[in-house]
């Protein structure tokens, strides 16, 4: 799967800035990678390449077939993807391929790439076999079952994603921009003219030309043996596999010359809150095997960028696409003004930067390089089988990797990282556009969307897909300060990853952000005046996390990043008053959707002894002395956990190594003891319904904010997840009542713990909509489990459970917040066995739980719409004119 990669995240504060990691004068050398690889041809043409990483828990598995989107026919963009639609929901036998890969496992899905058709899961290793008959069967007859009547429904569907697609504008609209003109460049979904153009012999006859044994490559990573995946292939595909010999296809092709952005300033409009200005790069592609230049470009840009844009834009993200045609960079900046744009743009071209790239931003890019090898994609080491046709295309792809970071890059920036390159893209707001998204949310795991509304069904063995990880058999030592140290090793791959985690007590809300930002005379680093530079704190609930990691030789390197942080000075004045400045700035331009769950938020929590929303009252009132007392109180190393995992040495030499790092890091003068229990805020008394104008928009935005038990503090965690699934479930089948694409998310806090639903209406339609949702919850607390649906929920949950321990990351993630919430050693091994003996009578008490009838609601919309609708359906409004921080 080609996903957009993150080069650097939009941080929500201002002071929250990506943490470098200083370059030293001489890199440690890569050490090798203990893989296995086997590639195993077939006389039709398929062909199979699994690896072996012994380190991983998990396998990742993908049928990859050549040629995608790029390959739709002028006019009828938007085949590939409607095909891929159908397929993926065929028939073949009793049960539909999407039934059959959920008894493998909850984890699967299907993608549309402009150079590929990617069906792919993730599951137990001894569940590959059965992901492999699947696929057999799906290559035999991809469109098995399918009937006029679902081709007629999916292309409905499709044309709605599609109308989405036109309007609202991502980083898809960026890489279109750059690619324009080229078969790449055009949109995956379609349009509604190109889709009214498809019928469904178009698509049989696309099915019979791309499902087909020569255009497919299966690859599998994971924990299990290579050439026992070969022997797999061979039993479930048979004649497919072994029958008439055929040359396997050719590779995607590459763009002859990544085309150059047009001098012009091009403008689209769609919902977006305010202007966004897109500048975008087209670069050498996959197929020109230099996937590490447009990294490093990456890097360049997100350094000069800011200083060059200065104050007349506020930089959001910076965005990697690696496609075979070719790579994109694609830089978002946020705008107060759309006229900006054009001065903007000819001030960015007219400059000759000579950009370079330092040796910091190369280190950057070769450790995230490395780090990536733990836990390839197996659909990426297909695309560099099919572009090199090397057998073993993973350790071709890390020596190209290893050789590119060791040239001078300095040709390829100055050829193609130049301003008279770039593309910029300006997106103007359309009219009644000012909610135009939702904020970003984490779905809770389950099956894909297109499985929630079958029939549950079948019988599943919860057991045999969440076995216990084993956590408690992490080695703990302590030291004379007080610090915990908690050391997992997992040997087979060379990495380690580290992370610091303090525990802290209640606070005022931006109290600790401040004090750990304005603690040492640079801007950014706590430690900075030492000459040691500290990874960026993550702060949550229970306290604040420091995370650093690279590979086994750099365990000292990581280990003095982590002890950097606890070299922290008193605070300075000027740079408290500094960073509140720009946090305060930043909360002024909190988009209208945000600032409504902000309100709903306080009012979730009445009387709570910590503050969840931060006001810019709040920030007004802390002061240096404030800061300096939370340091020398909460920061301490008696109420702070050292996690260490990965491929690490003996305790004889790490014990010494870590106590030589942390023995300055002392606790205060008075002994604390333990953090007292965090105090659950009472539930609301009454449901409150808060209307949020803004004026003129085109559809209305709910949260339904609903409280639960907080998930610490919770009996059964488990079952509260299952509450939270087949609320989710519930909810889609309740789309035809004005509901679209509800959203649910578990969230959690000090003060107590809350279900977010969040969905879009049509204006008209508001208080219809929220009924349904309504009645939704007010089921979910009442309603009896059957317990075939309870096998249902058991089953989803379970499958995803060994996801959460897969990688070395994953294992230091779930033991960090196993010490933020104080949970015993054996936490997670008492949850497997918790998620095997899930039952409908602890669903149905942790349902009752729900604060049903007492929920927070704001509802985003035209007033003059909205209003009438919710009043009709019996609801007291209060219109909050003015929403968001004060």
């Amino acid at each position: 799967m080609h996903t957009w990669r993150r080069a650097l995240a939009a941080a929500s504060i201002a002071i929250s800035t990506w943490a470098g990691v200083a370059a030293a004068a001489a890199q440690p050398p890569l050490p090798p990678v203990p893989y296995g690889g086997h590639f195993a041809p077939f006389p039709t043409g398929l062909r199979a390449l699994a690896y072996q990483f012994k380190g991983l828990g998990v396998s990742s598995f993908t049928a990859s077939y050549v040629g995608g989107s790029a390959d739709d026919p002028p006019g009828k963009e938007g085949l590939a993807a409607l095909a891929v639609r159908l397929v993926e929901r065929g028939a073949g036998g009793a049960r539909t391929y999407q039934q059959r890969m959920f008894q493998q496992t909850p984890r699967f899905g299907a993608s549309v790439e402009r150079d590929s058709l990617e069906l792919w899961a993730a599951a137990l290793p001894s569940r590959v076999a059965g992901l492999l008959a699947v696929e057999a069967d799906r290559l035999r007859d991809p469109l098995a079952g399918i009937t006029e009547a679902q081709f007629a429904a999916a292309k409905a569907e499709q044309l709605g994603a599609a109308q989405r697609a036109l309007e609202e504008p991502d980083a898809e609209w960026a890489l279109e921009h750059a690619l324009a003109g080229t078969p790449p460049g055009r949109p995956a979904l379609g349009t509604p003219a190109s889709l009214a153009a498809i019928t469904f012999a178009d698509v049989r006859a696309f099915c019979a030309d791309h499902f087909r044994p020569e255009r497919l490559v299966l690859a599998v990573t994971g924990p299990g043996a290579p050439p026992a995946f070969a022997a797999e292939v061979a039993r479930a595909f048979g004649d497919l596999a072994t029958g008439a010999r055929r040359d396997p296809a050719g590779p995607p092709k590459p763009l002859r010359k990544p085309p150059d952005g047009s001098p012009e300033l091009a403008v689209r409009r769609g919902l977006a809150e305010g202007p966004q200005l897109w500048l975008t790069w087209a670069l050498p592609g996959f197929a020109g095997q230099d996937d590490v230049g447009v990294e490093v470009a990456a890097e360049v840009v997100r350094r000069w960028l800011p200083g060059a844009v200065g104050s007349t834009g506020r930089l959001k993200e910076i965005l990697v696409r690696h496609e075979v045609a070719a790579n994109v960079l694609a830089v978002r900046l946020d705008l107060a003004r759309k006229e900006d744009a054009g001065p903007l743009v000819a001030r960015l071209r007219a400059r000759d930067p000579k950009l370079r790239a330092r040796p910091a931003e190369v280190r950057r890019v070769r450790r995230a390089s490395f780090w990536w090898m733990e836990d390839p994609r197996p659909g990426e080491i297909v695309q560099m089988l099919r572009v090199t046709g090397e057998a073993d295309a993973l350790g071709t792809w890390r020596r190209r990797r290893v050789d590119r970071l060791l040239e001078d890059l300095g040709p390829y920036l100055e050829r193609w990282l130049t301003p008279a390159r770039m593309g910029a893209l300006l997106v103007e707001p359309l009219p009644g556009a000012s909610i135009p998204e939702r904020p970003a949310e984490v779905p809770i795991d389950g099956p894909p969307v297109g499985l929630l509304r079958l029939p549950p069904g079948g019988t599943y063995d919860a057991r045999s897909v969440a076995p216990a990880p084993g956590l408690d058999t992490a080695h703990r030592f302590r030291l004379a300060s007080g610090l915990e140290v908690v050391v997992y090793r997992r040997p087979g791959f060379p990495k380690v990853s580290a992370a610091l985690a303090v525990r802290a007590g209640p606070s005022p809300r931006g109290l600790a952000e401040l004090a750990l930002a304005a603690a040492a005379p640079d801007a950014n680093f706590i430690g900075a005046g030492s000459g040691c530079t500290a990874p960026s704190p993550r702060h949550l609930p229970q306290g604040v996390v420091f995370h650093s990691q690279g590979l086994s030789n750099e365990l000292a390197l990581v280990l003095d990043e982590l002890a950097c942080v606890s070299e922290k000075q008193a605070t300075r004045a000027s740079d408290l008053s500094t960073h509140r400045k720009q946090w305060a700035d930043a909360l002024e331009s909190i988009p209208t959707a945000t600032a409504a769950a902000v309100e709903s938020v306080e009012r979730l929590f009445p009387g709570s002894a910590e503050q969840v929303v931060l006001r810019k009252k709040t920030l007004a009132a802390i002061t240096a002395s404030d800061a300096d007392a939370w340091l020398a109180t909460e920061f301490r190393p008696d109420h702070a956990t050292l996690v260490l995992g990965g491929d690490l040495p003996a305790d004889s030499e790490l014990v010494p190594l870590v106590r030589r790092r942390f023995e300055a890091w002392q606790a205060g003068d008075a002994p604390r003891g333990p953090l007292p229990a965090a105090r659950s805020s009472r539930f609301p008394e009454r449901r409150a319904i808060l209307l949020v104008p803004a004026k003129d928009a085109t559809r209305a935005l709910t949260f339904v904010w609903t409280r639960m038990p907080p998930p610490v503090a919770s009996s059964d965690v488990v079952a509260a997840g299952a509450v939270e699934l087949d609320l989710q479930l519930r909810l889609e089948r309740e789309a035809g009542s004005g509901v679209a694409t509800p959203l649910v998310s578990p969230r959690g806090s000090a003060a107590g713990g809350a279900l977010q639903l969040s969905y879009w209406s049509a204006p008209d339609a508001a208080g219809r909509a929220l009924s349904a949702v309504l009645e939704g919850l007010a089921d979910e607390a009442a309603a009896p489990v059957m317990p075939e649906h309870a096998e249902f929920l058991r089953w989803s949950i379970a499958g995803h459970q060994p996801f959460r321990f897969s990688t070395v990351q994953d294992v230091v993630d779930r033991l960090v917040e196993a010490a933020l919430d104080g949970a015993d050693p054996d936490v997670y091994e008492r949850q497997a066995a918790a998620v095997a003996s899930l039952d409908p009578e602890r669903i149905e008490r942790a349902a009752r739980s729900l604060g049903t009838g007492r929920e927070v609601i704001a509802v985003v919309g035209d007033e003059a719409r909205v209003r009438p609708s919710l009043e009709k359906a019996g609801y007291q409004v209060e219109v909050l004119p003015s929403p968001g921080p004060r």
